[in-house]
Formats: C-alpha cells, sequence, structure tokens
C-alpha cells in the first residue's frame, strides 16, 4: 500500500542519514542551499539585511559577495553570530529560522 511504501521511504532516508559521514555531507548541503538563498534575497532586496558598515568599507562596489553569504549561512549553520549581517525582511528572517531548525534537527536527530 502507499502507507507502507511511504514509511519504507522514511525508514530508508532515516538509515541514510544517521551514518556519520551522510550527516556531514547533509550539512555541508544545507549550507550551501541557505548561501544561494540568502545570496538571492539580498540580491532582489539589498535592504532584506541589516549590514555592518565595518563589512563594506573595504569593499569597491560596497555590496556583499558571495563568500560573505558563505560566512553568513556557515555562522547560521553553528548557531554562532557577530552581528555583520542581520535578518530584516520577514522572508529572510524566515529563511534563518528555517536554516537554525533545519540544522539542529540533523545535529540532533
Amino acid at each position: 500500500t502507499e502507507k507502507e511504501s511511504f514509511e519504507k521511504m522514511i525508514n530508508r532516508s532515516m538509515e541514510f542519514f544517521n551514518e556519520p559521514h551522510e550527516k556531514f555531507i547533509s550539512n555541508v548541503v544545507l549550507m550551501l542551499i541557505f548561501w544561494v538563498i540568502y545570496y538571492v534575497i539580498y540580491i532582489s532586496d539589498t535592504n532584506a539585511m541589516i549590514i555592518n558598515k565595518e563589512v563594506i568599507v573595504n569593499k569597491k562596489t560596497n555590496k556583499l559577495d558571495m563568500f560573505d553569504f558563505a560566512w553568513f549561512s556557515t555562522l547560521t549553520q553553528f548557531g554562532i553570530t557577530f552581528g555583520d549581517i542581520t535578518p530584516k525582511s520577514k522572508l529572510c528572517k524566515v529563511c534563518v529560522i528555517s536554516h537554525a531548525i533545519a540544522s539542529w534537527y540533523m545535529v540532533l536527530s
């Protein structure tokens, strides 16, 4: 039945994520996904985040680049913040909350 096949699929995915190296890969993939999401949000609305002026002082264009969002995604993944990039819009806040919940779920499951 459909219910049994769905339960099998869930059980297989849980077995996959319980392997230590798979958890590491899953965390890296999650960081990459949110890295792109944060960058797209920033490109579509530069006011979606509060950017500390010290972050853009040395940039020629006064805009953030992909590395800045790799940094933000990695720090968010590990629950660390320095206040250099802060979500401002509701969309960005929802993404950060989703990212934090997903990363903690991966760690704790």
